[in-house]
């Protein structure tokens, strides 16, 4: 009796075990885990830009010795254009940076208003994030527990049907692994990533608006090099 209970239990220790490992824990502290990469991955962009930026990088990367020709000849084809539009973009986006932060009574209304709805949108998407790897996990779980009972439960009978479910539920279990485990678990890593830069959501959205901006002004320096 307790032989027939453990060959029924096994199943599901064995499903129960490799569900469990396979996914990213939920529980995680991941805004610890990522906190000080990512704060060294913006610091790293912040002195990539500076680099860029410093005169004698833009003159020797628009000399005629530059190392990235069809960039530079891009932007000295389409100078008039940047010239043009760069000036309005980037004015936009530092007004848009500016309110964003705060620093005014409107800005601090509408940095209040943008982390209130971004709060909630983050609390909605790990909610979502957290949701598909638990339903994810218990489908798995179900998959491996129904291949070992199926494995168990073979006899001389049953041999040749049982073998062609097996085939049948190893594939299920091969594409779920392949296919949908990775990208259930990009998903996730990704909200977590973005939920751990710091100020969550609104620290994400005011530093890609920062960035933009930043980025266009190291651009404005190549568009003056190049049009003299």
């Amino acid at each position: 009796m307790s032989e027939e209970v453990d060959s029924q239990k096994f199943p599901e220790r064995i499903a129960q075990t490799i569900a469990q490992n396979i996914f990213l824990p939920i529980d995680a502290n991941y805004t610890r885990l990522f906190n000080k990469p990512l704060r060294i991955l913006v610091l790293t962009f912040f002195i990539f830009l500076l680099f860029l930026a410093l005169p004698p990088v833009v003159d020797y990367l628009t000399g005629p010795s530059t190392i990235v020709p069809s960039l530079i000849d891009k932007i000295e084809a389409n100078s008039s254009l940047l010239n043009y539009w760069l000036p309005f973009v980037s004015f936009s986006l530092e007004i848009f940076f500016i309110i964003l932060v705060g620093g005014s009574v409107f800005g601090e209304w509408f940095a209040l208003l943008s982390k209130d709805t971004l709060q909630k949108l983050q609390d909605a998407i790990i909610a979502a994030r957290q949701e598909e790897i638990v339903d994810s996990s218990d489908e798995l779980e179900e998959k491996i527990r129904d291949y070992f009972r199926l494995l168990i439960g073979i006899t001389f009978r049953n041999f040749i049907p049982r073998i062609w479910e097996l085939y049948l539920i190893s594939n299920s279990i091969l594409f779920f692994a392949l296919k949908e485990l990775p990208k259930v678990n990009a998903k996730f890593i990704v909200t977590k990533m973005s939920i751990a830069f710091p100020g969550g959501l609104y620290g994400l959205l005011s530093f890609i608006v920062f960035s933009i901006y930043s980025f266009l002004r190291v651009i404005d320096f190549y568009v003056k090099a190049v049009s003299l």
